[in-house]
């Protein structure tokens, strides 16, 4: 029978394992070198950029780029953005451990011409996942579109750098699903809950082991002073002349 609950506890370990994720380092073994491009002439000075660009590679091993586009590069030509990102990325780079940010801006656009129609897609490599998880880029991307449409804050360049500020120093520390943490023990609980009942354990079993069993027929006797009677196990005076009942037969003493 304990067979039969050895894959459900196997899983809620499984459960236990996935709650608590700790990111490792990526490990130098490929062209790490940053790459900027800036094909859309809206990034400017770029040195800012690279220092976090750099910071973040030194953090988690992962090589980040950033190229900026024109809307003309690729609308026309490629049915969404995300494909055209994921063309750059095999173009650029062989291996599977960089994170590209691709920003797509309208042609010839200047920060005085008032609303800009860009667009903005992240394209990471299959060896990052261990690090660059679904929370980890929600989080970044949120951040990045909010800082791109406070021009009046952020260049180009800044907003994208300090994303990646804002991110480099957390993005290794050790994080737990509290839900996935309580759901597993939970489960656990119901499942050892469920084979105790099965295989016969009862927690109420030990506590009255020793207990006497009683007839199910009300027992009477004759009060010692008065003579009249009174119910056995339901008093500890006489109702008629309120003597003491004699202790085996007061409530409670068949089970002591």
């Amino acid at each position: 029978m304990l067979l039969f609950y050895l894959p459900f506890i196997l899983f809620t370990f499984s459960m236990f394992a996935e709650a608590y994720h700790h990111p490792h380092k990526l490990p130098q073994n490929y062209d790490y070198k940053i790459v900027v491009e800036d094909k859309a002439n809206v990034l400017g000075n770029t040195a800012e950029l690279r220092n976090s660009l750099v910071a973040f590679y030194n953090r988690t091993g992962i090589s980040p780029a950033v190229i900026t586009v024109e809307n003309s590069d690729w609308q026309g030509y490629y049915s969404d953005f995300e494909n055209y990102a994921y063309d750059l990325y095999v173009n650029h780079f062989t291996d599977e451990s960089h994170w590209l940010i691709v920003y797509s801006t309208p042609d010839g656009y200047s920060s005085s011409d008032g609303f800009e129609d860009w667009y903005l897609e992240g394209m990471q490599g299959n060896d990052t996942d261990d690090v660059l998880t679904e929370s980890v880029t929600n989080s970044f991307n949120d951040e990045l579109q909010k800082n791109l449409t406070a021009r009046t804050r952020y260049t180009v360049s800044s907003a994208i750098s300090t994303s990646f500020d804002d991110l480099t120093p957390t993005v290794m520390k050790s994080k737990v699903n509290w839900a996935m943490l309580f759901t597993s023990i939970a489960i656990l609980a119901f499942v050892c809950l469920h084979a105790c009942l099965m295989i016969g354990i009862n927690p109420k079993a030990r506590k009255y082991a020793k207990a006497k069993p009683c007839s199910d027929a009300a027992q009477e006797k004759a009060c010692e002073y008065c003579g009249y009677t009174y119910v056995v196990d339901t008093c500890t005076e006489c109702p008629h002349c309120g003597a003491p009942i004699p202790p085996e037969d007061q409530p409670g003493a068949r089970f002591t």
